[in-house]
């Protein structure tokens, strides 16, 4: 039918329609082949080949797969470096537990030592001093502290602040600990400001 076609018309129809696939298809290299086709036909010649350009998609395949290894080689450094900081850190939380144990076993022997003081020293303390209300004396025993002499108000607020430290929460301490010093602090402020 395509041989027909151009068999059929002449130059000029022929021209026509040349101009008209050079609009459509434009200078494209696909636009252009297909003109030296239609040329090689019309004078009976071999048509051209298609060249596709492979060495250039080789060149750009290459580039990008050069860029991906690169890419991979960077992520490999930086997972390196992430694995070292990990390790790293591991071994300091591993002594942080430690030391934090360590200190836990020396408030509970700190803990055992004044409990065994004060059932040793309990009576002896409101024996000698009558004077003291009993819920004095035992609030002076939480943080550590004698009835007898009774001490200064500024000796009793740095035992308690050094007593709050040591069983602070925070710090691994027992709440309820806590309850019982600041109820004992505000009994002897009531006391000592009275």
């Amino acid at each position: 039918m395509l041989a027909t076609f151009f068999e059929t018309s002449s130059w000029e129809d022929l021209f026509q329609y040349l101009l008209i696939v050079i609009v459509i298809f434009g200078l494209s290299p696909y636009g252009i082949f297909f003109l030296k086709c239609v040329i090689a036909w019309r004078q009976g010649t071999a048509p051209p080949r298609l060249h596709r350009g492979k060495s250039g998609q080789v060149n750009h395949i290459r580039s990008v797969v050069d860029q991906a290894n690169r890419h991979i080689e960077d992520a490999s450094v930086r997972i390196f470096e992430l694995e070292a900081e990990l390790s790293e850190s591991l071994s300091v939380i591993d002594g942080l537990e430690l030391e934090n144990e360590a200190l836990r076993e020396r408030i509970r022997i700190l803990d055992s030592a004044r409990d065994t003081h004060d059932q040793t020293f309990s009576g002896h303390r409101a024996r000698s001093n009558a004077s003291v209300p009993e819920e004095i004396v035992a609030a002076l025993s939480l943080f550590w502290l004698s009835a007898d002499p009774l001490p200064e108000w500024a000796d009793i607020r740095q035992a308690y602040r050094n007593a709050v430290k040591l069983h602070h929460p925070d710090r691994g301490g027992d709440p309820e600990t806590i309850k019982k010093m600041n109820v004992a602090y505000d009994l002897l402020k009531t006391y000592y400001k009275d």
